[in-house]
């Protein structure tokens, strides 16, 4: 079984005791290339993705209950440098850590689609608004805890503001499972029970310290802080209803194409 996630502490963390226990054929990679390889070939069995993603692969994949993150207290930031605002943004290169992302999607649900997006990996944004050749950028994952020291100016956080608009959480990654493997509901109750191992555990892993962007032991424990919670073990309902609603809305905003599947978390 082909499986793969991001090296971000998150998804270390909640696989740790399953990669520990070995029989998983385990790949690491950005966000953003996950996204593009199941939109693409579909190589793995079982792989985190964008909740942004989704349209364009539910007939392949579905969603597992079990292995999420949601903006709960924050999400990704929105910065920029010297006084630059929002509709400066709108107008001026924006730095994001790609268009398959939900916290991209989120910004255009907030304030419209960006006239000139300038995708990046994720690590490069700050260092991109921070020289001067982006206005402003969309900051996720560890970048969150390293704006305040890195001489840029966050103007927004996207998971506050998403839920103040919208009354929802700001769903931004899921695990996702092929429809066709058999063993769904097995794996999900393996993955619950190393998150739950994780979540307990005294120190964080040595596989997640070795395999963080970061190499901050604060950011790493305020990422895991933040988004690997009681709603990653198992989705809540309302958690559920984040991702129905998001992705409608993505719809109604003009900013992700329309469902092909009404079936989108598994059951288990």
């Amino acid at each position: 079984m082909k499986v793969a996630i991001s090296p971000c502490p998150n998804d270390t963390l909640a696989f740790s005791s399953l990669i520990q226990k070995g029989g998983l054929d385990l790949s690491l990679h950005d966000i953003e290339t996950l996204n593009s390889i199941a939109r693409s070939s579909q190589v793995f069995d079982i792989t985190k993705l964008s909740v942004a993603c989704l349209p364009y692969v539910l007939d392949d994949y579905i969603v597992l209950p079990v292995g999420a993150a949601f903006a709960e207290k924050g999400g990704p930031k929105l910065i920029a440098k010297g006084c630059a605002s929002v509709v400066d943004l709108l107008s001026n290169p924006l730095a994001i850590p790609g268009k398959n992302t939900s916290a991209y999607c989120a910004f255009c649900m907030l304030y419209g689609v960006p006239k000139y997006p300038v995708e990046m990996k994720y690590e490069e944004v700050i260092p991109a608004v921070k020289t001067g050749g982006c206005c402003g950028g969309i900051v996720i994952h560890e970048g969150r805890c390293a704006c305040k020291s890195r001489n840029v100016r966050e103007i927004a956080n996207l998971g506050i503001e998403y839920r103040k608009r919208f009354s929802h959480l700001l769903p931004l990654g899921v695990i996702v499972a092929k429809r066709s493997l058999p063993q769904i509901r097995g794996f999900s109750l393996q993955l619950q029970s190393s998150i739950q191992e994780g979540r307990l555990a005294d120190s964080i892993p040595e596989y997640v310290l070795a395999h963080a962007p970061s190499s901050s032991l604060e950011s790493i424990q305020e990422h895991i802080k933040a988004y690997v919670t009681e709603e990653t073990e198992m989705m809540s309902s309302g958690a559920r209803d984040a991702i129905c609603f998001f992705l409608e809305e993505g719809v109604r905003s003009g900013t992700l194409s329309p469902l092909k599947r009404s079936d989108i978390v598994a059951s288990i």
